[in-house]
C-alpha cells in the first residue's frame, strides 16, 4: 500500500496527526480512538476552490488546525518528500514530520519551512485563512 494511500487522522486527545494503526490506539496517548479524520490534499484543493467562488464559510477550524494541512498539501502538490524539505530547511526530516503533525512552529521556522517549498508566507497564511473564513 503507497503511503499517499494509507488513511492519516489527528487524535482529538493529544492533537497527533498519525496513520490509521492496527491496535486502534493513538501512538503517543495510548487512549482509543478520539479521531478527527484528517483532509487530503484534494479535499483541501476542493474546499479552497469553493471559499474563493463563495462567501460561505469552510467549517470553523483553528489557524494551528489548517497551517500544518496547508503545508503537506503544497509539499505534495509540488512533489517534494519531507526529507527534501528538511534538506531544504537544514533540519531534520522528524522536524518536518512533526510540523506537518501539528506542531506549531515559530517564526523563523514557519519562514524557512515556505522558503524550502519556495512559496513566500503570504501566499501560505492566505491559503490558510481561505480555509478558516472563506474570505
Amino acid at each position: 500500500m503507497d503511503l499517499e494511500d494509507r488513511k492519516r487522522i489527528r487524535c482529538k486527545q493529544c492533537n497527533l496527526v498519525q496513520f490509521v494503526q492496527q491496535n486502534k490506539q493513538c501512538r503517543r496517548c495510548k487512549q482509543s480512538y478520539a479521531w478527527e479524520p484528517l483532509p487530503t490534499p484534494a479535499v483541501v484543493e476542493t474546499e479552497l476552490r469553493q471559499s474563493a467562488n463563495s462567501s460561505a464559510p469552510a467549517p470553523l477550524k483553528t489557524f494551528a488546525y489548517w497551517l500544518p494541512v496547508v503545508f503537506c498539501y503544497l509539499r505534495t502538490k509540488q512533489g517534494k518528500t519531507q526529507e527534501e524539505i528538511a534538506h531544504n530547511m537544514k533540519a531534520g526530516g522528524p522536524y518536518v514530520s512533526r510540523v506537518e503533525g501539528g506542531l506549531k512552529p515559530n517564526l523563523p521556522t514557519f519562514e524557512r519551512y515556505c522558503a524550502a517549498l519556495n512559496v513566500s508566507p503570504y501566499i501560505v497564511i492566505r491559503m490558510t485563512e481561505l480555509l478558516i473564513f472563506g474570505e
